[in-house]
């Protein structure tokens, strides 16, 4: 038999011995008529234990017998009694490669066809009347309306959590498709389970499980992705300093899919000079740094002036930097930051940023704009304007700054094509960059931190404290 004409027909609903309504199809072959039913929610209901009865339905006095016997006593129900030549139950589903169904069917034409018509299968029971001019197909196969390929949590762990994230996939064939799973922890994307095993691989029914807790603070994941992939693909790995996460990941793969874990702690936030600032916590080594950050009331706070304080504390033997975010974006402008500290009086291994960056944006070096304070053990120069990337012949101006009291200025000017730059202390430096890598605006958000060069303590052992004492834009 050579099939070249299959149409669908309309849907329309029965509702068999079981009163459960099922949704059916119908379709031809090559004027051969075929029936589809919608079965996978009563092949699950037999599953479940009802407490006191047993396994059955009205129809079916063979409590706890075979799938077939349990379908054909419902397809011998009133609603079915139009329905003739009914020749074979299909109720498991075991692939989504045709040519497998046509090996396992001894009807593959018809299975070509409706493979084709019809697109991969899906959980579903199917019961076909084949005609006269072709043999039944096996029980085994499963043929179901397609769709496009997707991908579901079906189990995301609570915040601080350790259990296994589950999910299923569908319209795909799992034998020839992974799942590549990500973390959001400490500020960075990483991938699960691990590095050297980036791929979960997916049951032939379609479900999946990732273990996400394999080390370190993985437990404080607040955002989980999941991306359907080919299963020969790579997909990038990810771990510090990923703060997104790879273009080329998203145009691979077929589905994705992401959440925020149930139970999140919220992200504290303070107000300085009418802006909302979020302040940035991380329990393991992130960067600039790397370095742990604390959202704790004694390393960011506001005073009565309104001012505000970041100090590197260390608590339990443990060094914590600070760092704040503006909730909003304001794109081009001048950015005007006002401090009522010494800079020139840093710890040798202490940082102060003054900067824009859009963690959204690795393609345009996070648009990061940077004032930067930190005194050097043997030059004079302790600040620097900065245009990333850093290592770009004239992306960079250092200088040597004198405050003579705790008050500065410092302010850059970005425009289109030019970003100015500006330090006013007892000395005053000023810089115009018109080079190659000015940014466009997008979704930076202006930050100040101060933090440890490269994780290294301070070389006298104290603490260290900045004052803020006020923060301007001008579009």
């Amino acid at each position: 038999m050579t099939c070249s004409s299959v149409s669908l027909g309309r849907p329309f609903i029965t509702e068999p011995a079981s009163n459960s309504p099922e949704t059916h199809f119908t379709f031809s072959v090559d004027g051969t008529d075929y029936f589809m039913i919608s079965g996978y929610a009563r092949f699950n209901r037999r599953k479940e234990t009802i407490p006191g009865e047993p396994h059955q339905l009205p129809g079916n006095p063979a409590a706890g017998g075979s799938n077939e016997m349990y379908d054909v006593q419902m397809l011998v129900g009133p609603d079915w009694a139009a329905i003739r030549d009914v020749s074979a139950i299909v109720t498991e589903p075991l692939t989504t490669d045709p040519r497998r169904w046509c090996r396992w069917s001894r009807s593959p034409a018809v299975v070509r066809s409706l493979w084709r018509a019809l697109g991969p299968p899906v959980l579903l029971t199917a019961c076909l009347s084949c005609g006269d001019s072709e043999p039944p197909l096996s029980p085994t196969d499963v043929i179901a309306p397609g769709g496009a390929p997707a991908i579901a949590f079906t189990l995301v762990p609570a915040f601080a959590g350790v259990e296994n994230l589950e999910g299923r996939v569908t319209n795909v064939d799992a034998s020839r498709h992974a799942v590549a799973v990500y973390i959001f922890v400490a500020g960075s994307w990483w991938t699960k389970p691990t590095w050297n095993r980036p791929l979960t691989k997916i049951g032939t029914d379609g479900s999946w499980h990732c273990d996400i807790t394999t080390g370190g603070v993985d437990h404080e994941a607040t955002r989980i992705a999941a991306f359907l992939v080919p299963d020969d693909y790579q997909p990038p790995p990810a771990g510090p300093n990923t703060p997104t996460l790879p273009v080329a990941l998203y145009d691979r793969a077929v589905a994705r899919t992401e959440a925020t874990r149930r139970g999140t702690p919220a992200t504290p936030t303070i107000e300085f000079s009418g802006y909302q600032w979020r302040v940035k916590r991380s329990d393991a080594p992130v960067g600039p740094g790397p370095n742990l950050f604390s959202d704790a009331s004694d390393n960011v706070w506001v005073d009565e002036a309104g001012r505000l304080h970041l100090k590197i504390t260390a608590r339990a033997g443990r060094w914590y930097s600070a760092e704040v975010i503006a909730s909003v974006s304001l794109g081009l402008g001048r950015y005007t930051f006002e401090l009522a500290s010494p800079v020139d009086q840093l710890d040798p291994n202490v940082v102060l940023g003054l900067f824009t960056w859009d963690s959204t944006a690795p393609g345009s070096n996070y648009r990061e704009i940077d004032i930067e304070f930190k005194r050097g053990r043997t030059s004079a120069e302790n600040a620097q304007f900065v245009v990333q990337p850093w290592d770009r012949p004239g992306n960079i101006d250092r200088f040597g700054i004198r405050t003579g009291t705790s008050l500065s200025t410092h302010w850059f000017e970005w425009r289109g094509d030019s970003i100015l730059f500006e330090s006013v202390a007892a000395t005053v430096e000023r810089w115009l960059y018109t080079g190659p890598d000015v940014p466009s605006a997008g979704r930076e958000n202006a930050r100040i931190n101060l933090w440890l060069d490269g994780g290294v303590p301070p070389s006298n052992g104290q603490e260290a404290e900045v004052v803020v004492s006020r923060f301007l834009f001008d579009p």
